[in-house]
């Protein structure tokens, strides 16, 4: 017995909206499955030095060329500076004993004016 193959201009009508169920189904999943893992909306972490080891060696500079997202780890040291954060960031020292955030005399130490920012130590 010859079959004859079936073109997709001769699938029945309800073969074809199988074909497409199936079709929106598995690419919705695939799609998903890759926003829910995509890392691009965690942000990149920038490091901050004041002996010029790191990227940058004030913090209002590193915050100046971060997005949203982004996290800021200050090593220890001294830094003579107000900082303004404008962006939903986490700016993490390297502890209350090695980190020292020294404001100026007319300015707030730290203003944050954004939200979903968090100033901490590590944990």
């Amino acid at each position: 017995m010859i079959r004859k193959r079936i073109a997709p201009d001769n699938c029945h009508p309800r073969h074809r909206a199988q074909l497409l169920y199936w079709f929106i189904l598995v690419f919705g999943i695939l799609l998903g499955a890759f926003l829910l893992f995509s890392e691009e909306g965690e942000g990149r972490t920038i490091i901050v030095d004041d002996y010029g080891e790191a990227e940058y060696t004030r913090i209002q500079d590193a915050i100046d060329n971060s997005t949203d997202g982004d996290t800021i780890r200050v090593w220890a040291g001294v830094y003579n500076e107000s900082i303004r954060m404008n962006r939903s960031l986490s700016l993490i020292g390297n502890g209350t004993e090695t980190t020292f955030l020294i404001g100026q005399h007319d300015k707030p130490t730290i203003s944050v004016i954004a939200n979903n920012s968090v100033v901490s130590e590590p944990a």
